[in-house]
Protein backbone atom coordinates (compact mmCIF):
# COMPACT_ATOMS: atom_id res chain seq x y z
CA UNK A 1 0.00 0.00 0.00
CA UNK A 2 1.51 3.21 -1.27
CA UNK A 3 -0.17 6.35 0.39
CA UNK A 4 -2.25 8.53 -2.72
CA UNK A 5 -2.14 5.01 -5.02
CA UNK A 6 -5.65 4.00 -5.16
CA UNK A 7 -6.71 0.29 -4.74
CA UNK A 8 -6.11 -2.07 -7.43
CA UNK A 9 -9.82 -2.63 -8.81
CA UNK A 10 -10.49 -6.60 -10.00
CA UNK A 11 -13.33 -7.81 -11.72
CA UNK A 12 -15.00 -11.02 -10.15
CA UNK A 13 -16.05 -12.19 -13.60
CA UNK A 14 -12.99 -12.87 -14.73
CA UNK A 15 -9.52 -11.21 -12.30
CA UNK A 16 -9.29 -8.54 -15.03
CA UNK A 17 -7.80 -5.39 -13.53
CA UNK A 18 -10.02 -2.16 -14.17
CA UNK A 19 -8.78 1.08 -15.05
CA UNK A 20 -8.13 3.80 -12.94
CA UNK A 21 -9.78 6.78 -14.43
CA UNK A 22 -7.67 10.02 -12.31
CA UNK A 23 -9.61 12.17 -10.08
CA UNK A 24 -12.93 9.95 -11.42
CA UNK A 25 -11.59 6.83 -9.83
CA UNK A 26 -12.82 3.17 -11.49
CA UNK A 27 -16.08 3.44 -13.71
CA UNK A 28 -17.77 0.24 -12.67
CA UNK A 29 -20.68 -0.86 -14.50
CA UNK A 30 -23.19 -3.68 -12.75
CA UNK A 31 -21.28 -6.76 -11.62
CA UNK A 32 -19.03 -7.73 -8.51
CA UNK A 33 -15.66 -5.72 -7.95
CA UNK A 34 -12.99 -6.68 -5.86
CA UNK A 35 -10.60 -3.66 -4.46
CA UNK A 36 -7.17 -5.46 -2.91
CA UNK A 37 -6.43 -3.42 0.01
CA UNK A 38 -3.25 -5.21 1.70
CA UNK A 39 0.25 -5.80 0.66
CA UNK A 40 0.43 -9.61 1.97
CA UNK A 41 2.52 -8.59 5.02
CA UNK A 42 0.11 -6.64 7.04
CA UNK A 43 -3.34 -5.47 7.24
CA UNK A 44 -4.79 -1.99 5.98
CA UNK A 45 -5.70 0.04 8.92
CA UNK A 46 -8.15 2.25 6.94
CA UNK A 47 -9.81 2.47 3.86
CA UNK A 48 -11.22 5.16 2.63
CA UNK A 49 -14.03 4.92 -0.16
CA UNK A 50 -15.83 7.84 -1.93
CA UNK A 51 -18.25 7.22 -4.73
CA UNK A 52 -20.20 9.85 -7.22
CA UNK A 53 -24.29 10.31 -7.32
CA UNK A 54 -24.66 8.08 -9.61
CA UNK A 55 -23.52 4.77 -8.55
CA UNK A 56 -26.08 2.38 -6.33
CA UNK A 57 -23.71 -0.23 -4.89
CA UNK A 58 -23.15 -2.15 -1.46
CA UNK A 59 -19.39 -1.92 -0.12
CA UNK A 60 -18.42 -4.77 2.02
CA UNK A 61 -14.87 -5.72 3.75
CA UNK A 62 -13.82 -9.48 3.51
CA UNK A 63 -10.14 -10.76 4.62
CA UNK A 64 -8.45 -14.07 4.48
CA UNK A 65 -4.47 -15.53 6.28
CA UNK A 66 -4.50 -17.72 2.57
CA UNK A 67 -1.60 -16.57 0.38
CA UNK A 68 -2.51 -15.67 -2.98
CA UNK A 69 -1.49 -18.71 -4.51
CA UNK A 70 -4.73 -20.50 -2.77
CA UNK A 71 -6.74 -17.92 -2.97
CA UNK A 72 -6.30 -14.80 -5.41
CA UNK A 73 -8.10 -11.40 -4.44
CA UNK A 74 -10.65 -11.84 -7.28
CA UNK A 75 -11.76 -15.30 -6.38
CA UNK A 76 -15.73 -15.55 -5.23
CA UNK A 77 -15.25 -19.24 -5.86
CA UNK A 78 -13.68 -20.79 -2.71
CA UNK A 79 -15.90 -21.07 0.20
CA UNK A 80 -14.19 -19.78 3.24
CA UNK A 81 -11.47 -18.44 1.02
CA UNK A 82 -12.66 -14.73 1.81
CA UNK A 83 -14.51 -14.08 5.63
CA UNK A 84 -17.39 -11.26 5.38
CA UNK A 85 -16.10 -8.94 8.48
CA UNK A 86 -19.13 -7.00 9.80
CA UNK A 87 -18.41 -6.67 13.37
CA UNK A 88 -21.05 -4.23 15.42
CA UNK A 89 -18.65 -2.91 17.48
CA UNK A 90 -16.79 -1.05 13.81
CA UNK A 91 -16.39 2.72 13.48
CA UNK A 92 -17.41 3.99 10.29
CA UNK A 93 -18.02 7.74 10.20
CA UNK A 94 -21.52 8.81 9.08
CA UNK A 95 -21.67 9.66 4.85
CA UNK A 96 -23.68 11.70 2.62
CA UNK A 97 -25.20 9.48 -0.14
CA UNK A 98 -24.88 5.90 1.85
CA UNK A 99 -26.20 4.05 4.71
CA UNK A 100 -23.92 1.95 7.05
CA UNK A 101 -24.02 -0.54 8.84
CA UNK A 102 -20.78 -1.63 10.88
CA UNK A 103 -18.24 -2.92 8.22
CA UNK A 104 -21.28 -2.38 5.41
CA UNK A 105 -22.05 0.43 3.05
CA UNK A 106 -24.53 0.81 1.23
CA UNK A 107 -24.68 3.31 -1.34
CA UNK A 108 -27.93 4.66 -3.22
CA UNK A 109 -27.18 6.89 -5.91
CA UNK A 110 -29.17 9.74 -4.60
CA UNK A 111 -25.17 11.93 -3.92
CA UNK A 112 -21.85 11.68 -4.44
CA UNK A 113 -20.21 10.75 -0.72
CA UNK A 114 -16.94 9.27 1.22
CA UNK A 115 -16.14 7.56 4.05
CA UNK A 116 -12.99 5.88 6.19
CA UNK A 117 -13.59 2.44 7.55
CA UNK A 118 -11.54 1.76 10.66
CA UNK A 119 -9.80 -2.01 10.00
CA UNK A 120 -7.44 -1.68 12.84
CA UNK A 121 -8.92 -4.46 14.73
CA UNK A 122 -8.74 -6.87 12.15
CA UNK A 123 -5.66 -8.76 12.19
CA UNK A 124 -5.80 -10.88 8.78
CA UNK A 125 -2.84 -10.53 6.87
CA UNK A 126 -5.25 -9.96 3.73
CA UNK A 127 -8.13 -7.55 2.90
CA UNK A 128 -10.57 -6.36 0.47
CA UNK A 129 -13.49 -4.60 -0.40
CA UNK A 130 -16.58 -6.23 -2.26
CA UNK A 131 -18.47 -3.47 -4.03
CA UNK A 132 -21.64 -5.05 -5.50
CA UNK A 133 -22.52 -2.55 -8.40
CA UNK A 134 -26.41 -2.32 -9.80
CA UNK A 135 -25.92 1.26 -11.52
CA UNK A 136 -23.12 2.51 -12.91
CA UNK A 137 -21.12 4.85 -11.46
CA UNK A 138 -17.68 5.91 -10.13
CA UNK A 139 -15.85 4.59 -7.35
CA UNK A 140 -12.46 5.60 -5.45
CA UNK A 141 -10.55 3.21 -3.06
CA UNK A 142 -7.26 3.80 -0.97
CA UNK A 143 -6.18 1.85 1.99
CA UNK A 144 -3.65 3.04 4.53
CA UNK A 145 -1.28 1.23 6.80
CA UNK A 146 1.15 2.35 9.61
CA UNK A 147 4.34 0.69 10.01
CA UNK A 148 6.41 -1.41 7.85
Amino acid sequence: MELGVPARCYSSADGSLVSYDGTLGNHLTPGTYLFDVSDGRRPAESVHIRWDAALVAVATFEDSDEPPSEVSIWDTSVAGGWVHQDPSDAYVPAATGATIANLTTTIGGTAAGGTVLDLSGLPSKRGRIKLVVTTTGYFHCFANSKGG
